[in-house]
């Protein structure tokens, strides 16, 4: 086969495998092969220029015919921006390296190539998510680009991990039909406009670690997903602003949740174990409230009368309780519906299994917890409920990284045996 390379800068030095030019220095990758079906790119690759994304590029013209696109582990660490969008192409499947730590924006068409996720993934790109309705964002995700999920009308609920600390600006602009968004423990700062246009939100659960300012707009135009075929009728707006949002907030251990309806609220602000909520209505007060002085109820702001009305929470009877848990701990028909769930959701974990029969099983306890909010929600048990599922993945969460710490106490203990041994031996060669 007779390989035609692109030239060469002056003084380049560049070396040849199995026909894949590289610049020696840098890593990058000058040219390929021409007319494979499958190129198969060497670890020894650890670039790809972002500079020219067009069909001069050789690389991009190459691959731009192929079917599929294999990097080899422990290669290249980023995919450039609109790198495999640039132009029109062939490609049907990518296979991702693990070593690779950042998906740039819109780098992949993700609703018409099959590719992977590789657990050594850091940072995603705006669009680099796929086609679904609810997404968890993963724990090994550190950040996400601006406008990550703009304009994703398709996306009803979404969980961030706690590994993410800031969310970018933009980050859920004109997300119209979401409906619950959880942010784990960890996550610190939203951006400006992150929650911009969220129409149909009902549900938002905030950690103790977060603390900017809740802000969440609205939009009354219709909306189109740009992928799936979802879409957003501008019609239902004024039904949606006047419908409430329920926002829970974690403090000291405790979740606090308050009702609020969407039309009238500017901001919530949470600082210092207390809540700042303001109109946008200027010539109405804000309200402050103590969250220490509250209890487990739900509590309605009426800036109106500017008040707090308390909701009692609907609960299980003591023989419910009993008759709950004694299903929930013989059967496994409510773990196999949230296990078949988790399947289908972005960067698909093994947390649950990962974890000793002790805490499989202290997992389905805590869950019972759960199902009383459930129960507040919905007035009897929902085992659909999209909350009540995020819910179990935190629980689960934490349980696996108590797995860690142990793993992590059980290495040090052994490197602290294997220190003395050696000091052992070696007192032992003096005499």
């Amino acid at each position: 086969m007779i390989f035609n390379f692109f030239n060469s800068k002056p003084n380049q030095k560049l070396i040849n495998i199995n026909g894949y030019l590289i610049d020696e220095n840098s890593g990058i990758l000058i040219d390929v092969p021409k007319g494979l079906s499958v190129y198969t790119v060497p670890k020894e690759v650890k670039k790809l220029s972002g500079n020219d994304l067009s069909l001069m590029n050789p690389v991009i013209s190459a691959f731009s015919k192929a079917s599929e696109i294999i990097f080899e582990d422990g290669g290249v660490e980023e995919i450039p921006n609109n790198y495999f969008t640039c132009v029109k192409n062939n490609i049907k499947k990518i296979t991702l390296p693990e070593g690779l730590r950042r998906l740039g924006d819109n780098s992949i068409d993700v609703t018409e190539v099959q590719f992977n996720y590789p657990s050594t993934l850091k940072s995603l790109g705006k669009d680099m998510y796929p086609e679904t309705k609810h997404l968890i964002i993963g724990e090994n995700i550190e950040e996400l680009s601006k406008m990550f999920a703009s304009h994703d009308v398709n996306l009803e609920s979404i969980f961030v991990s706690g590994s993410i600390k800031d969310l970018p600006a933009m980050f859920l602009n004109q997300c119209k039909n979401l409906k619950v968004l959880v942010l784990s423990e960890g996550v610190v700062t939203a951006g400006k406009d992150a929650f911009r246009g969220l129409n149909s939100l009902c549900f938002i659960s905030l950690p103790e670690s977060f603390v900017s300012p809740l802000k969440i707009s609205y939009d009354s135009r219709s909306g189109v997903s740009k992928r799936g075929n979802s879409t957003f009728d501008g019609k239902k707006s004024q039904e949606l602003f006047n419908g409430f949002l329920t926002v829970q907030k974690r403090y000291k251990g405790r979740d606090y949740n308050f009702q609020v309806r969407k039309s009238e609220l500017l901001e919530m602000r949470f600082e210092n174990g207390m809540l700042i909520a303001r109109p946008i209505n200027t010539q109405l007060g804000a309200i402050t409230l103590s969250l220490v002085d509250l209890t487990d109820d739900i509590y309605r702001i009426d800036f109106q009368n500017n008040k707090v009305i308390s909701l009692p929470k609907n609960k299980f009877t003591e023989n419910e309780k009993i008759e709950q848990r004694n299903s929930l701990l013989n059967q496994d028909v409510i773990l196999e519906r949230f296990q078949s769930i988790y399947k289908s959701y972005i960067i698909p974990s093994s947390y649950f299994k990962s974890l000793d029969v002790s805490r499989q099983r202290k997992a389905k306890t805590l869950l019972f917890e759960f199902f009383e909010k459930s129960v507040s929600r919905h007035g009897s048990l929902d085992i659909n409920d999209e909350l009540l599922f995020f819910e179990y993945v935190k629980i689960v969460q934490e349980l696996r990284l108590e797995v860690i710490r142990e793993e992590i106490a059980q290495l040090e203990k052994s490197k602290l045996e294997c220190i003395t041994n050696m000091e052992n031996i070696e007192s032992s060669k003096k005499f």
